[in-house]
């Protein structure tokens, strides 16, 4: 009997493996026939099927847009196992298929994201294609679709490529040669979830906390820019994990491309650089081809935000996401959180220590402007209701939705996190009780109405007061209350406090250069555009300047009365300048870190900039 049940389980994994291996689709491209950022793509079918549907996502996870992502398949045509043409028709975004006899194979041309112009319904080239002679960015939602049924079974990807080309990939390589890749994802959500990007290797990589992390560019103008926007990343990657602690053993890509400017045409060319949009162990970045001093700029906050989006949605997220709708989208209640909290963590994290406090006050004093502007609705109500139909009303009604998530978002991680800092006198923060509720929800998701009380649960016991008022409901939270525990004061839009006027400053430390670059209307000093300062109340411009401080306090935020002399060369000609503080109606909201914090304020500083990291595998 013993024998006979051995006998018996070695024939069904057997028939198990072959089960597998039938049903597994594979994807054959070939990169040297780009042309005309086409590339033809060839699927085959499952064994013994003689009817198919053959599925073209509307919408990818981490998108708010039903997007035609069909519109970009070509010439499609199927055969079946005699050879024979079977019959193609498309409804919507599903291609129906049936023959005499079983299909063999699907054929088609794909053309890439920028073939098209405009800016409704057109993807991003973040999450969608470039193919060039000399690159191919590929998510594959625009390259390939599932068969209906199959879309958990193994996807295998045969790349032919041009001798040099490197495919930079978190995706699983079962071959790899000078001419030839062959890929590998467990299933469908695992082929779009790693993209690639082929072109001859411009590539830098860093280690930190133990995970590796690879920069891949490809720069349509030059080579060799990987290293130096490695820096920034790097540099971004070593506070990610000083602040939250997060490492992995899996190795994470930062996929970047950079398009030649003189490719873009049209009215809303510039539609999609600076985006990028998140995976489970990469992310895609997509711009027009920048200089070394704009790297930072670039891509420090947002390389960060997608980083942090390995904690949510992509590893702590509802059913919504774990069993993502292609077909038909079935958005999350929960999207404020998702791209709030997210924000709010890169926020904190590139502004952690007592000298970034004040740009840190900056960034909260515009989040609250912009979301108080903003029409009042339930967060909830709005992640439910996100996709944006394909007209232009729909398109940036959705797009300031969107906004609110990252702005109110934030605000209300902001609360919550001075809230769990007070509560436990400091000992944990709002990205502590994140990762908490990730590592008891690893491998499992929440179900999306009863989110609520999974955060009263790691928070504390109020908390759903406060979710019904702002999140379920529509009012904002009275920021200042927060902002006083910080010893912050917010001044907003219209306020009159002591100022010299509307002028900015570019200060270049390395070559001692301090240049007014803007100024609005009257200022009291009588500063011009172009204006370089040399000295501030008999104070060289470079030793002033030294010190943030003195520019905060002495120049942004001076005191009724307060008077200020100024030496700037105007044209060639040295002259002095002076000017009393006066009260000034504020263009633009401000937020003010006081001088002299009470002690009860240095106390929610002290634990607001303080850390207590702890190494977390994800």
């Amino acid at each position: 009997m013993k024998n006979i049940l051995i006998v018996f389980l070695l024939f069904f994994n057997l028939s198990l493996l072959q089960a597998q291996h039938k049903t597994e689709t594979i994807v054959e491209i070939d990169l040297n026939g780009i042309q005309e950022h086409a590339l033809n793509v060839k699927v085959s079918a499952p064994k013994d099927q003689k009817t198919l549907e053959f599925v073209i996502p509307d919408i990818v996870p981490g998108t708010y847009m039903t997007l035609k992502y069909v519109d970009y398949f070509k010439k499609v045509r199927a055969l079946d196992i005699n050879g024979q043409e079977a019959e193609v028709k498309r409804k919507k975004n599903v291609f129906y298929i049936s023959a005499q006899a079983p299909i063999d194979f699907l054929a088609y041309t794909v053309v890439d994201a920028t073939s098209k112009r405009g800016i409704v319904g057109k993807p991003s080239v973040v999450e969608g294609t470039v193919f060039t002679p000399q690159s191919a960015l590929i998510n594959f939602n625009m390259l390939n679709g599932y068969f209906e049924g199959f879309e958990k079974t193994p996807f295998k990807v045969v790349v032919k490529k041009p001798s040099g080309f490197y495919g930079a990939t978190s995706m699983k390589k079962l071959e790899e040669s000078d001419q030839k890749d062959v890929l590998y994802a467990e299933n469908y959500f695992g082929l779009i979830d790693q993209p690639v990007l082929y072109a001859v290797p411009d590539t830098a990589s860093f280690v930190v906390g133990g995970q590796k992390c690879i920069v891949a560019v490809h720069n349509e103008k030059k080579t060799e820019t990987a290293p130096k926007i490695k820096e920034v990343i790097e540099d971004v990657m070593h506070q990610v994990n000083n602040f939250s602690g997060v490492t992995s053993q899996e190795d994470y890509y930062f996929l970047i491309y950079e398009i030649d400017e003189a490719r873009l045409k049209g009215m809303f060319k510039y539609m999609g650089t600076g985006s990028a949009l998140e995976h489970r162990q990469s992310s895609v970045y997509y711009n027009t081809v920048l200089t070394e001093r704009q790297y930072s700029y670039m891509y420090d906050h947002v390389s960060c935000h997608e980083y942090f989006h390995t904690i949510t949605p992509l590893e702590l997220h509802s059913e919504k996401i774990k069993q993502f709708n292609y077909r038909t989208p079935d958005m999350s209640r929960h999207t404020w959180f998702y791209e709030g909290f997210t924000d709010y963590f890169a926020m904190r994290t590139l502004n952690q220590s007592y000298t970034d406090e004040i740009a840190l006050a900056n960034s909260m004093s515009y989040g609250i402007a912009t979301s108080q502007k903003r029409h009042k609705q339930s967060m909830i109500e709005s992640s439910q209701d996100i996709i944006r139909k394909k007209n232009v009303f729909s398109f940036i009604s959705k797009l300031k939705d969107l906004m609110a998530f990252y702005e109110k978002g934030a605000m209300i991680a902001f609360c919550l996190d001075l809230k769990i800092m007070e509560r436990s006198n400091g000992e944990k923060r709002l990205i502590d009780v994140v990762l908490e509720i990730q590592k008891d929800y690893k491998g499992r998701y929440f179900r999306d109405e009863d989110f609520v009380n999974v955060l009263r649960d790691y928070t504390y016991a109020g908390f759903g007061d406060f979710y019904k008022q702002y999140i379920e409901g529509t009012a904002t939270p009275n920021m200042q209350n927060y902002c006083d525990k910080l010893g912050w004061k917010y001044y907003p839009e219209g306020e009159k406090i002591p100022r010299y006027g509307n002028f900015y400053v570019k200060k270049d430390h390395e070559n001692d250069k301090y240049t007014v670059t803007y100024t609005k209307g009257k200022n009291t000093l009588g500063l011009k555009k172009g204006d370089q300062i040399l000295a501030i109340n008999g104070v060289k411009a470079k030793e002033f300047y030294k010190d943030p401080k003195n520019e905060y306090y002495k120049m942004s935020f001076p005191k009724l009365g307060d008077s200020m002399v100024i030496q700037v060369q105007r044209k060639g000609e040295k002259i002095m300048l002076d000017g009393e503080a006066v009260l000034t109606k504020l263009k633009y909201a401000r937020m003010k870190v006081l001088e002299n914090p009470t002690e009860d304020q240095m106390k929610y500083k002290s634990y607001f900039f303080k850390h207590l990291k702890n190494v977390v595998e994800m």
